[in-house]
């Protein structure tokens, strides 16, 4: 029922909505917009972020403190659990550019790294001089690193994928309540401010780099982001009432406008994705529903057929298998929205190449996985073992870093001490003590090593061993702790 108040020009819009709602439930000659729910095995787990993952699946965060932390998802449907730290209330999941998924925990201000085995590693250090503190949306830049969202802190943070700082940018805006980050398609990294009715951009075609903000209306409440196939920025808004709906800029912050009203009123849009068809899916919250965009269009469908009631979508991600899925983070499930793929015409046939000449095979980089080292707790004296899997034969190096007093230099970077910049802000810096270096063959290679490297003793403290292939990309195991024996016990 369109209520009474309303103007004409939005009672076109509710009544629009309410029609394009009713068209979405899908119709038998398509197979678009079906909906598929799956329960997930711990009960109250909160689904969260979701993403596709390298293995043909879509993994997904556990927002609960209660569940094992990580899920992952087939195609079909099965669902596997993977315990992360004890507590993990998992807010945003990416694929690294290293072939990992990287999640963050908000509650615990951890950054978390998953393979696709299972097998996770927990980064809690302090990340350009500060722990981070309320993390929330993560994406891959186009440079490989991940981008960030340190909501507590008001800032974005660039971190490498063996888990070191790269550095942070401050938001600009103070108390933005920073929310989701995009890649977009300007080479850049887009991100919500959900106080504030902005969104920012982080520029990493300039050096240094910076933040720009940029308006989209009034009490917006941006929450989802995501690029459109048209080349724009576009951004879910749950300001309430006649703000519920699709907001866009183009890549310069400029041009803002938006969709149609969502129908139902207090619908919630949140988390958003562009899909195979061309189309942003989108999650919505209170409505139990997913809405449907086509960029550079206004009207917006709403699928609800197949969502149980009060389920309370809140992230969609494109899946490896062409179709969205969302979470259903009150319902506990995970859900599966069919999506047709564009129609597209048949090219005859490429000619025959000129000559058969076969190229040149590309040549594998060795990777090392499954790293451990035993025992964590070394006694100074005793030794340990590195062991690890190595995929082709190389030299190998093990780095033994640790964590120095510094001072913040230029740029924002942390140096060494030293007389003139006696006066600047603390911070800590990670530098290699000592290194061993290794020829190994394909399999598993065990490295044993003591207190003493090359001639130099280590200190007592914690170490991160770092290990590196030759040619290949550096691998990061759990802190190393050394101590002290114990004294034997006077009778």
């Amino acid at each position: 029922m369109i209520p009474l108040s309303c103007s004409p020009r939005r009672a076109r819009r509710l009544a629009l909505g309410a029609l394009l709602a009713a068209l979405a439930v899908p119709a038998a000659a398509s197979a678009n917009g079906v909906v598929t729910e799956f329960p997930v095995p711990t009960a109250n787990a909160g689904p969260y972020a979701l993403t596709a993952g390298p293995d043909g699946n879509v993994w997904f965060t556990e927002h609960d403190a209660g569940a094992r932390g990580i899920g992952r998802i087939t195609p079909s449907g099965a669902i596997t659990e993977f315990p992360v730290e004890p507590g993990a209330t998992g807010a945003g999941i990416a694929l690294g550019s290293d072939g990992n998924l990287w999640y963050t925990d908000d509650f615990h201000g951890v950054l978390g790294r998953i393979t696709p085995t299972g097998t996770f590693t927990a980064f809690a250090a302090p990340f350009d001089g500060r722990p981070l503190n309320t993390p929330r949306g993560i994406a891959t830049g186009p440079d490989g690193d991940l981008y960030i969202v340190d909501a507590g802190n008001n800032r974005i943070v660039e971190v490498r994928t063996d888990g070191t700082t790269a550095t942070s940018f401050p938001i600009p805006t103070a108390a933005a309540n920073a929310q989701q980050i995009t890649r977009g398609p300007d080479g850049n990294m887009w991100f919500t401010e959900n106080n504030n009715d902005l969104v920012g951009r982080v520029n990493l075609n300039v050096t240094p780099h910076t933040i720009s903000e940029f308006p989209t209306g009034t009490m917006t409440g941006a929450l989802g982001i995501a690029a459109g196939a048209d080349g724009k920025i576009y951004f879910s808004q749950a300001g309430g009432g006649a703000n519920e709906d699709i907001g866009h800029v183009d890549v310069t912050g400029a041009n803002y406008g938006v969709s149609d009203v969502l129908a139902g009123g207090a619908s919630d849009p949140e988390g958003m994705t562009s899909a195979r068809d061309g189309a942003l899916w989108f999650a919505i919250f209170n409505g139990s529903q997913i809405g449907r965009l086509v960029p550079g269009t206004t009207a917006i469908q709403q699928f609800s057929t197949g969502i149980t009631a009060n389920a309370g979508p809140r992230f969609t991600a494109a899946g490896p298998d062409g179709n969205v899925w969302f979470s259903e983070e009150t319902g506990n499930a995970i859900g599966r929205i069919t999506v047709d793929a564009p129609v597209t015409r048949q090219l005859p046939p490429p000619p025959p190449p000129i000559t058969t000449t076969p190229p040149p095979a590309t040549a594998t980089k060795p990777a090392v996985t499954h790293l451990a080292v035993a025992p964590a707790r070394l006694v100074r004296g005793r030794r340990a073992v590195a062991s690890f899997q190595l995929s082709k034969a190389a030299t190998v190096t093990l780095a033994f870093r640790q964590g120095v007093a510094g001072r913040r230099g230029r740029g924002g970077s942390c140096v060494k001490p030293t007389a003139a910049n006696k006066r600047a802000k603390r911070c800590t810096r990670t530098v290699t003590i000592a290194t061993v270096r290794r020829a190994a063959a394909k399999g598993t290679v065990r490295i044993s090593f003591g207190s003493k490297i090359s001639g130099h003793a280590l200190a007592l403290g914690h170490y991160r061993i770092v290990v590196t292939p030759a040619g290949g990309s550096a691998v990061s195991s759990k802190l190393l702790t050394l101590v002290a024996p114990r004294r034997a016990r006077r009778g």
